[in-house]
């Protein structure tokens, strides 16, 4: 908020801007400020006047804009990773489940082995003999001085899911596109929050209505992600090949 307002404020004519952050951010009195801008006290009130129409009408704005965002995006939380089997030689499918937090609706998103194991290992919280990618990632931001706010499943287009990770750095924000498997490891080691948005969800149920009676819906689930992380703890044992 004290972002929002003091670039409200850098956006002032020259004379209210002086004026507001002497009076409202420097403490004067309006007498002092009128010392200070070498102009009589009624100028100060007018300045005041004018810059306080204009702070309220370019504030509303953003804040209902915020507020339209804020409605558009649900936050979500990972339920757990699935994995199914394929008909004949194909390699079994991996799901991601995303569920909202406080209430019904879920997104499952296929995603690729390598990147489910990653989701399932920090689900159970396994320790890992070294850091794996995302760790690395993480520890590299964090060096840097940046962290991840939050990350946003934000689009479907053929079945293709996008999101975007938003990084805070003291250099600003910035919003980087992502698939959402590498988004979501990443969220899980910083403890980001996830949202999605209420299009993609609605999508997603319209999509799979649609597919339903398709083999990749009547495949078996082999696995959850205590099993997958499980098995790639395994596999990570000493004296394994």
């Amino acid at each position: 908020m004290q972002r929002r307002v003091r670039g409200a404020v850098s956006r002032l004519p020259a004379g209210q801007r002086r004026a507001t952050v002497l009076f409202y951010l420097a403490g004067l009195t309006q007498q002092e400020v009128a010392d200070a801008l070498d102009i009589p006290v009624s100028a100060v009130k007018a300045r005041l006047h004018k810059a306080r129409a204009s702070l309220r009408q370019r504030l509303t704005s953003e804040l209902e804009v915020r507020n339209m965002e804020a409605k558009s995006e649900i936050e979500m939380r990972v339920a757990e990773v699935r994995r199914y089997s394929a008909e004949g030689d194909a390699p079994p499918k991996h799901v991601l489940v995303l569920q909202e937090v406080g209430g019904a609706r879920s997104l499952p998103i296929w995603i690729g082995p390598f990147e489910a194991t990653g989701i399932a290992l920090r689900l159970e919280g396994a320790e890992l003999p070294r850091p794996d990618t995302y760790a690395f990632v993480a520890q590299l931001l964090k060096g840097a001085g940046a962290r991840v706010s939050e990350v946003r499943v934000s689009r479907l287009a053929d079945e293709v899911f996008f999101a975007e990770t938003v990084l805070q750095s003291p250099g600003g924000t910035a919003t980087v596109d992502a698939r959402p498997s590498d988004a979501v490891n990443l969220a899980l080691v910083m403890q980001a929050p996830i949202h999605a948005s209420s299009d993609v969800i609605e999508a997603s149920v319209t999509a799979a209505s649609a597919e339903m009676g398709k083999p990749q819906y009547e495949a078996k689930l082999e696995a959850t992600s205590r099993e997958i992380a499980d098995e790639a703890i395994a596999r990570m044992r000493p004296g394994r090949r």
